[in-house]
């Protein structure tokens, strides 16, 4: 699972915007794996960057990508990397919505909407996106047209076909970006050598992290199977051929397969960490529960993964002038835009600033505290 991003470069003289990729670690952290300096967020750009990591990875696995569905992205994963999966951030598809029901809508009601959208997008199984749609249907015709048009199949975990790990945000992206802000406001060269060096200081401490633990898996993950296992106490277990289980909790009952590794409510498929459901059967078969967690989340794969080293850099003397035979490259010509830098986030496609709705009126374009327009009338809606 990779999460694509750009964040624009910090100066007023040198547009530019910053294309990179990363991951979560073992411990659900975040891991840099390429970054390049681009002109421009566009599809031509997007393609070379994705090119590039494709001739990186060595693994035939299906990757899922996720992303903000920037500007050329949407349309160059596909076509460099046709077999794989690309999921969207939800809190833009949450955003859309919002914009769509803006001034159509109540308060309470569009809150509603929105909390009917979250269990489309969290719904594990089938059943449970059938129920949360019949419940949007119910609510409203219009704003399950708008979910049908949006291409839920790529930010609902139970219609993505891709693995995600339960991932539907970008905050690893914007961790991503808030850990080289400073390195943004730098010129290109000094830029690319922050960056680098922050790997470099990053690799090493998570090495000597690593080099004290002394469980099978990372801390993180170690806690939620030990949260798993005690909560297991109080759930009953019926066993079915050895392979097969029940589950029973609260009155409901959940199907545990051991073979497939899968549990009916879904969970344990979408993170690959024996749910306290799936721990209670396994526990009754008097099988280690750390043997059905994924080899992702162990600390050999974590230490594994840090193995690279990013060498260190030496300072050179400037290269002497080129002869007249030779191609002389100069510096792009610039200049400084008018106004203030701009320091705030620019928005990705299908994002639009929120417009303010006064809350006597209805009106968009200003608040109560300005508001000349006569009170709205509720039988309005």
């Amino acid at each position: 699972m990779l999460f694509l991003d750009r964040t624009h470069i910090k100066q007023h003289r040198v547009q530019g915007v910053i294309l990179a990729t990363s991951a979560l670690n073992g411990n659900n952290e975040l891991f840099t794996v390429a970054y390049s300096i681009a002109d421009l967020e566009t599809y031509d750009n997007w393609v070379w960057f994705l090119q590039k990591l494709k001739k990186t990875l060595l693994s035939d696995r299906r990757i899922a990508f996720l992303s903000d569905r920037g500007r050329g992205l949407k349309e160059a994963i596909p076509d460099i990397f046709p077999n794989d999966h690309h999921g969207y951030y939800f809190q833009h598809i949450m955003q859309n919505f919002n914009d769509q029901c803006a001034g159509k809508y109540a308060a309470p009601f569009k809150k509603l909407l929105r909390k009917i959208l979250q269990c489309i997008a969290y719904a594990v199984t089938e059943q449970e996106y059938q129920d949360a749609m019949m419940a949007m249907d119910l609510s409203s015709a219009d704003a399950k047209e708008w979910v049908l048009r949006n291409d839920v199949e790529h930010w609902s975990h139970a219609h993505f076909p891709g693995q995600r790990f339960g991932e539907l945000h970008s905050n690893l992206a914007e961790s991503f970006n808030n850990w080289i802000h400073d390195a943004r406001s730098l010129p290109i060269l000094q830029m690319v050598d922050k960056i680098r060096v922050q790997m470099m200081e990053m690799d090493t401490k998570r090495k000597i992290d690593v080099a004290l633990w002394d469980t099978p898996y990372c801390p993180k993950v170690q806690k939620i199977i030990e949260k798993n296992l005690q909560e297991r106490r109080s759930l009953a277990i019926r066993h079915l051929d050895g392979i097969k289980f029940e589950v029973v909790e609260s009155m409901k009952t959940y199907a545990v397969d051991f073979h497939l590794q899968t549990y009916s409510c879904g969970h344990w498929q979408l993170v690959k960490i024996p749910c306290k459901h799936a721990c209670a059967a396994i526990d009754s078969n008097k099988e280690a529960v750390t043997q059905y967690v994924s080899a992702f989340y162990s600390t050999e794969v974590y230490r594994a993964a840090y193995e690279r080293n990013i060498q260190p850099i030496p300072t050179f003397d400037m290269p002497d002038l080129p002869q007249p035979s030779e191609v002389l490259i100069k510096p792009p010509i610039t200049k400084r835009l008018p106004g203030r830098p701009r320091k705030r986030r620019i928005h990705s496609r299908g994002e639009v600033d929120h417009a303010y709705i006064c809350s006597r009126c209805k009106q968009t374009g200003h608040n109560r505290r300005t508001c000349s327009n006569p009170p709205h009338n509720p039988e309005g809606f």
